[in-house]
């Protein structure tokens, strides 16, 4: 290790006697001095020596510049506690968040490849992979503003059943967005972005996953619930079979499980008429048998038995199921798009609920680019009306920019140019007694 000291050991009118001591490690100092004849020629090799200490890295470099990166882990579009954001650089770990409230932010530097996931225990993990390489020296001097285009990293908890979380897991080997430098970006002056006809690819890939697995989770709980009413009528024979194939859907369900066992103890116990046919009657004294009396009338036929009463048929369980099929919504959601460029899509899937709910989402944009909004609301219930604004609610005087609501079609758009870098989407749902879901839908023109 070096070290630099430089002083003035004596000051005597114009006669300056200048030293600098060079250490080095466990080597005793070298002293080095000379004498100058007047202050100019000081000043100017003191600066020629601080000028030397800098171009030779003694205080070390900075890089020449980084790219913060901002946004929030969220599970249906909700931020999620306890996420787990790690980020890695020829895949070796350089920076983990632990995030009490979803959120991170971090800052990459230049010249990497890098690969960022996003977890929580119970969920499946997504990646993205974000290059800092090929920025032309010359751009990277004017600095990057935030990257937030992964504002929102939604992660989805791990599918129980079936081989779904296995499909899941081998497809998020792959990143989910794939964020580079593009120098045509930003009017030519370069920024960075990502790949949006991959990401909507990995999210069409994905979609299809959770819909099977939803039409999966489906079937399981209509078993559940016959299995239920005949427990419930003490059918215990039928509650356990189906029980059984309830639990041939999802193998680690506790709850399947445990009516099984409940089953086969009510099965064990004797009913009421078995037990009042094993306890023993007092014995009654034997009268002495009269004569028999022949009989001249003909004897009439037994009775015959009295029928079984028939067991009414339990009631047809009636499953709510939402209404979404995602690559249909998708589908005709992108034939609004065109001409523009697919960029993202957002999904709002919402649970039934005897009041009105208002929910707000948000995109961001790059000001001054031209985008087409989508909206599908067709799976939505009637009285729905969604907004879009320029800014979000804590704006009292914001502007809408497009409204859609009940109509022949119940799908609309708008071209609007981005002024403050965001979109806000504002959904006003009505009380309904179904699941229900909307997609939002976004384009980018190209010129």
């Amino acid at each position: 290790m070096r070290h630099w000291e430089c002083g003035l050991e004596k000051v005597l009118k114009i006669n300056i006697t200048f030293r600098f001591i060079f250490r080095e490690m466990n080597m005793k100092p070298k002293i080095f001095q000379f004498r100058l004849k007047n202050l100019p020629a000081l000043l100017f090799g003191a600066h020629l020596l601080f000028a030397g200490l800098i171009g030779s890295n003694v205080f070390g470099q900075s890089p020449a510049w980084t790219i913060e990166v901002k946004g929030a882990v969220t599970e249906y579009n909700r931020k999620l506690a306890g996420a787990v954001i790690t980020v890695f650089a020829n895949n070796s770990p350089v920076n983990t968040i632990n995030s009490r409230d979803g959120k991170f932010d971090f800052n990459l530097s230049p010249d990497n490849d890098y690969t960022i996931t996003f977890t929580k225990p119970g969920y499946i993990t997504k990646r993205i992979s974000f290059s800092t390489k090929n920025v032309p020296d010359e751009r990277g001097k004017h600095g990057f503003d935030p990257y937030t285009s992964i504002s929102e990293v939604d992660i989805i908890p791990l599918m129980k059943g079936g081989d779904f979380e296995s499909r899941a897991d081998q497809l998020l080997l792959q990143p989910v967005a794939k964020v580079a430098y593009s120098p045509t970006l930003n009017g030519g002056k370069g920024d960075f972005t990502y790949d949006a006809d991959y990401s909507a690819s990995m999210r069409e890939k994905l979609q299809k996953i959770i819909d099977d697995y939803e039409a999966f989770n489906t079937r399981y709980k209509e078993q559940i619930r016959k299995a239920d009413g005949e427990f419930r009528d003490k059918n215990y024979t039928d509650a356990k079979t189906d029980y059984k194939a309830a639990l041939t859907l999802k193998p680690d369900e506790q709850y399947p499980k445990d009516m099984i066992a409940k089953c086969n103890d009510a099965l064990k116990k004797p009913n009421e008429s078995t037990i009042k046919s094993s306890v023993q009657q007092p014995v009654k004294p034997v009268k002495k048998a009269e004569p028999v009396k022949k009989e001249t009338t003909q004897k009439e036929p037994a009775s015959a038995p009295a029928p079984v009463p028939v067991k009414a048929a339990a009631p047809p369980v009636h499953v709510n199921v939402c209404p979404c099929i995602m690559s249909r919504i998708n589908d005709s959601c992108r034939k609004y798009l065109k001409p523009f460029f697919y960029d993202d899509a957002n999904t709002l899937h919402l649970q039934p609920r005897t009041f009105v709910q208002v929910r707000e989402i948000n995109f961001p944009g790059f000001s001054g680019q031209r985008f087409r909004i989508v909206i599908d609301i067709a799976a939505m219930p009637p009285g729905t009306v969604v907004t879009v604004y320029d800014q979000d609610n804590n704006h009292k005087n914001r502007k809408p920019l497009y409204s859609i609501s009940d109509s022949e079609n119940r799908i609309g758009f708008v071209d609007a140019v981005c002024k403050g870098g965001r979109f806000y989407v504002e959904y006003r749902i009505p009380a309904t007694g179904s699941e229900m879901c909307a997609v939002v839908m976004f384009g980018y023109e190209n010129k």
